[in-house]
């Protein structure tokens, strides 16, 4: 009860800020507490180059609730922007996981994911997968884990004649490296590769970058870079959008 009475004041908070941006779930993994409920807020500005030209003030706000034998993470994300009576931005994104700590090798993993962009091509998606995850590195310098699984997908595009609907199973593999060079210092990369079943040509990647400096156990400053491809883009959408943030993280 505790964990969905926080839930909902982490939404109420969340839809006070006119701009969100959508956030690696490893880094917030790697940065959330071993034990207990957290609450993070990022203030960042944001740049994105590609099918969308852009800078705004963004703002974003997860909730972890992590155990030694699951964890739990809740990402929810909207943006809304209006010029004069004119409506320029509407974008949401929600995004949940539940992972299952076990004794052995092998971590289990499921999760749910919708999105929405009024103004893009890629109007909506909603997806749902499951999969393993396993820790091949693990010291106080740096650790590497590997993800592999997969998920069935739904997307609605619209071009200048009409929609279109694609539903799909894509497989999900990832790799997230950590590396601690000082107490209060660390970097996160992750590589995500989202191959199309039965069309391994048609091709999802995405790879997050993320340097973070702890000022104190509630306040971190941070960078990150986001390349996201895609080798078959609907209409005449580009095959690499770009994001670059900074900002800093509030922790409660």
């Amino acid at each position: 009860m505790r964990f969905f009475a926080q839930g909902v004041l982490a939404i109420a908070l969340l839809f006070c800020h006119a701009a969100s941006a959508i956030t690696n779930i490893e880094s917030i993994r790697h940065s959330g507490k071993a034990e207990g409920i957290e609450v993070a807020i990022d203030l960042a500005m944001r740049f994105q180059r590609g099918n969308t030209d852009h800078s705004q003030y963004a703002a974003s706000l997860k909730l972890m609730d992590f155990t030694d034998r699951r964890q739990r993470i809740v990402v929810l994300d909207h943006d809304y922007a209006r010029d004069g009576d004119r409506k320029t931005t509407d974008r949401s994104f929600a995004h949940l996981r539940h992972v299952w700590l076990r004794d052995g090798p092998l971590d289990y993993e499921l999760f749910v994911q919708f999105q929405s962009n009024e103004f893009t091509f890629l109007q909506q998606r909603s997806l749902a997968g499951a999969g393993i995850r396993r820790q091949l590195l693990d010291s106080t310098l740096h650790s590497l884990h590997m993800g592999l699984g997969g998920y069935y997908t739904r997307e609605r595009y619209r071009s200048a004649l009409a929609s279109e609907e694609n539903h799909d199973w894509r497989g999900n593999l990832y790799l997230s490296y950590r590396l601690q060079w000082l107490e209060n210092l660390g970097w996160v990369n992750t590589v995500y590769v989202q191959p199309k079943f039965g069309h391994a040509a048609d091709v999802y990647a995405l790879n997050d970058s993320r340097l973070e400096s702890f000022i104190n156990h509630h306040l971190s400053l941070f960078v990150s870079v986001v390349h996201m491809f895609d080798n078959r883009p609907f209409a005449d959408n580009k095959r690499l959008d770009s994001e670059r943030r900074a900002g800093l993280m509030l922790r409660f």
